[in-house]
């Protein structure tokens, strides 16, 4: 978040994170790659959620190899 690690994740698992509110850019990762930047907004009361998942299939190799589309994260 905002160019920090704020947290961690594991597959099929759920992570609660207390943030200042405010304007954010989140972004996920994994290994030397990950998602596109997602812009949220943190109010005072009221959650966000986030998911985190694949970004394409098996056949799309090519995801690997691009900074931000390996994964796909995405305000719910």
């Amino acid at each position: 978040m905002d160019g920090m690690r704020v947290g961690r994740v594991s597959r099929g698992a759920r992570a609660d994170l207390t943030v200042p509110p405010g304007v954010h850019e989140v972004r996920a990762t994994i290994d030397c790659t990950g998602s596109e930047t997602v812009r949220v907004e943190a109010v005072v009361g009221r959650p966000v959620h986030l998911t985190v998942e694949p970004g394409g299939n098996a056949s799309q190799f090519w995801h690997v190899l691009t900074r931000g589309r390996y994964l796909r994260l995405s305000v719910d």
